[in-house]
């Protein structure tokens, strides 16, 4: 089971799991206009992270922008 997902890299948000289901979300600021995106905060990196781990083959155009 994949309890967390981290890196050294200062600008990487640690990510828990718990037991049960998880949901990962990219949630908006209080003070944020109803036009703000939540595009870009790294989902679909986690996602990558989380499927490399759990044994897909990473091809060159699914490669992170950082090693």
């Amino acid at each position: 089971m994949i309890i967390r997902v981290w890196s050294d890299l200062p600008t990487f948000k640690e990510v828990t799991f718990q037991d049960g289901f998880n949901v990962v979300l990219a949630d908006t600021a209080e003070d944020s206009k109803e036009t703000e995106s939540t595009n870009g905060l790294g989902k679909t990196t986690l996602i990558r992270i989380i499927h490399f781990c759990l044994g897909m083959e990473i091809g060159r155009d699914k490669v992170t922008q950082s090693p």
